[in-house]
């Protein structure tokens, strides 16, 4: 028996607990025939209705992950470009597009969290910041199943077994679904039986903007950008608990936030990183 079908038998609860928890999944076919696809990316700076607590910076580019069963690739693209694609009809992948940056020196940084598209489950041909996390998990969980010997063929029918549009739609309840535990959910979609509580992050405390200007001077905005739509309805921002959680207006300085308990909070200044390429 192969590694795939011992996996599948290991993860029958997965999918049973998933088929009740999702209602519906699309499958891949082998045999099905190739379709292409064309992404369109999120509008920069993000639009909202609701002002932001700060200006969001300019943007130089995307970088692009795209994640199949055959593997991983990073690309970059123009502020304007549209991504085409080639698969076979039903066959799941994921893009995840970080926006690259320009800092007040007109240097490159990377801070804020990826947006996503996950096929074949989204509704519109366009990257969305609420599907980011849903295309990295996907990316996961084929780095999990090339690392466990296992064909491309099967990986895509594993992969497609999930209902990713529910994924997207419980984790984008969530104030910060990137304050979740990655690792284990990935974990646990590979190899256990998948609890939707992993999907709420936890140890997660709630801190003042204007607490956090009082000391640092510095008006943040999330990493995560649907976030600052709402933080600034209520004045806080979600942090995770042991958690060092960078944050900054993403011009120059920054700060690694820890919270420790309510009265022992841990703030490091630092310069934003600069983008340096992949080679």
């Amino acid at each position: 028996m192969s590694f795939f079908y011992f996996k599948c038998r290991q993860a029958l609860p997965v999918i049973l607990f998933l088929a009740m928890l999702f209602a519906s999944c699309t499958l891949f076919d082998a045999n099905a025939d190739e379709e292409s696809i064309s992404i369109s990316l999120p509008d920069w700076p993000p639009q909202s209705q609701l002002e932001v607590p700060a200006d969001y910076p300019p943007l130089s580019r995307w970088k692009i992950t795209l994640a199949k069963s055959d593997g991983t690739s990073v690309f970059y693209t123009s502020p304007n470009d549209t991504i085409e694609i080639t698969i076979q009809k039903n066959c799941p992948f994921s893009i995840q597009a970080k926006p690259i940056t320009l800092l007040q020196n007109g240097n490159e940084c990377i801070y804020f969290h990826p947006a996503g598209f996950v096929y074949p489950s989204s509704s519109q041909n366009k990257a969305s910041w609420e599907q980011g996390f849903a295309a990295f998990i996907m990316e996961g969980l084929y780095k999990n199943c090339r690392q466990n010997g296992i064909t491309q063929g099967q990986a895509a029918l594993y992969v497609s077994i999930f209902n990713w549009q529910k994924m997207i739609s419980v984790s984008q309840e969530k104030s910060n679904p990137w304050l979740c535990d990655s690792g284990l959910i990935i974990k646990n979609l590979s190899e256990e039986t998948f609890r939707a509580s992993l999907l709420t992050p936890s140890s997660c405390y709630q801190l003042s903007l204007q607490k956090i200007y009082e000391k640092t001077r510095l008006v943040v905005l999330s990493p995560y950008i649907p976030e600052n739509q709402k933080i600034t309805q209520n004045g806080q921002i979600t942090i995770k608990k042991d958690f060092p959680m960078l944050l900054s207006d993403v011009k120059e300085f920054g700060i690694f936030i820890t919270y420790l308990s309510a009265k022992n909070i841990h703030i490091e200044y630092i310069y934003i990183p600069i983008y340096k390429e992949e080679t």
